[in-house]
């Protein structure tokens, strides 16, 4: 039987692993039992639940796709390509293995800009996609105004600052373990949400490092993202027609809805933007919720008479 082939992309910093209690929830909220699959590549986790294949990816200098790692140099917006590549190598590995129905997609900042990416400069084609606060689409000099954030001088931004001031490696895994809890950063994650971080976004277990380190979480911060994305954008037809569901926090975020009406009200069929009652953050703070508003997005219901 053919399936929905539904791709995760996690936020910039984070790891394929943040994705499993989303996938756990959407298999409670659609009443179908959730069957991890084994994939031959280290950096793919994958999930049956009924009709749907949840496929969540490491993007390049994440978790076990340690490729693109930089230490003092940059990653400049052109490098974004590499996801789109990374991202339709697996896609087709997939579409050559099972049938498929239909492709979309689920993403958070980076994963989010990296679909938005694919979608408009690659190859193969989502027919649905739920974009939460999509990173880094404010660098046209007219919104980055509207968000407040100087984008020509981004390196002196605090954010990116305070990443490259964090500690990356621990003697032990139990210490990076407590250290990491302790942080303010995961105060508001969901339990289960912040296990699998510490699955997949630590290596080793004496020393324990971060999958991602600083500088490379930094360099993608001030990367931007290509141009010809923000032009595509900007052209009714400039995601194929896909149907798209751009949604942000309330909370802890530079998004409003002005800037996303700015940024995605061209499009064609409509993207249709949502405010939800959380952080940027927020797709891991509450897997739940997310799942539920990507299954109301997505027209994604329990069978009938399932119980």
């Amino acid at each position: 039987m053919a399936r929905t082939l539904c791709v995760l992309l996690h936020a910039n910093g984070l790891c394929k692993d943040v994705w499993t209690p989303f996938a756990q929830s959407l298999a409670r909220l659609l009443r179908v039992d959730l069957h991890p699959e084994k994939h031959r590549r280290p950096e793919v986790l994958s999930w049956r639940l009924g009709g749907i294949q949840l496929v969540s990816m490491d993007l390049r200098g994440h978790g076990q796709a340690s490729t693109m790692q930089v230490e003092n140099s940059h990653i400049e917006a052109e490098d974004w390509m590499a996801y789109v590549h990374q991202l339709e190598e697996m896609l087709e590995e997939f579409v050559q293995e099972m049938p498929v129905q239909e492709i979309v997609g689920i993403g958070h900042s980076l994963g989010g800009g990296a679909l938005l990416l694919s979608q408009a400069l690659g190859q193969r084609r989502f027919s649905k996609m739920f974009i939460f606060e999509p990173m880094y689409l404010f660098v046209e000099e007219k919104v980055s105004k509207m968000v407040g954030v100087d984008f020509k001088h981004l390196r002196l931004n605090p954010l990116v600052a305070k990443t490259l001031r964090r500690k990356s490696v621990w003697a032990t895994r139990d210490e990076a373990c407590k250290d990491l809890s302790q942080k303010q950063f995961f105060a508001a994650w969901d339990s289960g949400a912040l296990q699998a971080y510490f699955q997949g976004g630590l290596i080793g277990d004496a020393p324990t490092r971060l999958a991602c380190n600083p500088q490379t979480e930094a360099a993608v911060f001030c990367s931007g993202v290509p141009a010809t994305l923000l032009e595509t954008l900007r052209k009714p037809d400039g995601l194929q027609h896909c149907s798209l569901n751009v949604t942000i926090g309330q909370r802890d975020t530079l998004w409003n809805m002005p800037v996303a009406e700015e940024i995605f009200g061209r499009l064609e069929p409509s993207a249709k933007l949502s405010v939800v009652d959380g952080s940027h953050m927020w797709p891991v703070e509450s897997p739940a919720a997310c799942a539920a508003t990507v299954a109301d997005s997505f027209g994604w219901c329990a069978p009938s008479g399932s119980r």
